[in-house]
């Protein structure tokens, strides 16, 4: 039997693409969803194999799943925070509980060499888009979506917005950031929402989080709105997705910034067809009812990808 333990508080993430979706995706495909509080009264074996999601704190749960003799697993969404320490919580949980592979997205040279030198075994769980939302490519109402968190973990993200506010050649549709959580969320817009609100924009921004070099979600939600990202890709990303996007450097000045944005609008059919190969990729690649089997059936046969 498979299982994932996670904390019922993640129902409440506002980007259901990492969090929610996974988990019943996992979930249509068999596996057994537990909160802290089941697993505590559940019986395991020693053929079972347990997916702990992001972490377990609590040192009772902790305490039970170091003492199981099945096979112990890590889905990890964030490899960094911002101690920029990599892999800190999942090494902690191999070293301390016995967990003997990630589940991760975040595949760069640099993260996998920590694995490596820790002998943590990893599965590539790449982000996954939904493709029955938006089937079609749909009508554009603004030139940009501009949403997030503006804060210095995205640099390239204030670079952009900061060369935007010089210029109003361009429609923008801003969504204010709402918060991480639904129960808090100030704008009502999140999950498909959010989806169907990036739809409307030809172009929306993106940022690899600076150093953490990171393929975040909006990578994924953008492109299954058929709206182009633009920003920087992380090292980690696909060549055709980075090559269908629209590149922006960091350093450039607002001039430079700007007149990328307008070369590519000028060309509307062009950013379309990039549009469309950069969803088309993800739907064929990264389509969530084919990732998640594939990703289960390598946890029950141990066949990792190191």
């Amino acid at each position: 039997m498979l299982y994932i333990i996670h904390n019922p508080k993640i129902w409440d993430h506002n980007c259901p693409m990492g969090t929610s979706d996974v988990l019943r995706a996992f979930q249509r495909n068999g596996t057994t969803l537990l909160t802290y509080e089941q697993f505590m009264k559940q019986e395991f074996s020693s053929e079972d194999s347990i997916i702990v999601f992001i972490s377990m704190n609590d040192p009772i749960n902790r305490n039970k799943l170091k003492n199981l003799s099945c096979h112990k697993f890590v889905i990890s969404l964030d490899e960094a925070k911002s101690d920029m320490i990599i892999f800190n919580n999942e090494i902690h949980l191999h070293d301390e509980l016995g967990v003997e592979c990630v589940l991760t997205a975040q595949i760069t040279k640099k993260n996998l060499s920590v694995l490596c030198e820790h002998n943590i075994h990893y599965i590539h769980l790449p982000g996954c888009i939904r493709t029955d939302l938006i089937t079609s490519f749909p009508d554009k109402l603004y030139d940009i979506f501009l949403s997030g968190n503006a804060t210095h973990t995205y640099p390239l993200r204030l670079r952009v917005r900061e060369a935007l506010s010089k210029t109003q050649d361009f429609s923008v549709l801003h969504l204010p950031f709402g918060g991480y959580e639904i129960s808090n969320n100030r704008t009502g817009i999140w999950g498909d929402s959010f989806v169907k609100t990036a739809s409307q924009c030809w172009l929306g921004l993106v940022d690899k989080c600076g150093a953490h070099d990171r393929l975040v979600a909006k990578y994924f939600e953008l492109g299954q709105a058929y709206c182009l990202p633009m920003g920087d890709s992380p090292s980690s990303m696909d060549e055709e997705l980075s090559n269908s996007m629209l590149q922006l450097d960091i350093n450039w000045n607002n001039t430079q910034i700007i007149d990328a944005i307008h070369v590519t609008l000028e060309d509307k059919a062009r950013v379309r067809r990039q549009a469309m190969n950069y969803h088309d990729h993800l739907a064929k690649h990264n389509n969530i009812e084919k990732v998640i089997p594939e990703v289960i059936n390598k946890i029950l046969t141990r066949t990792y990808d190191f």
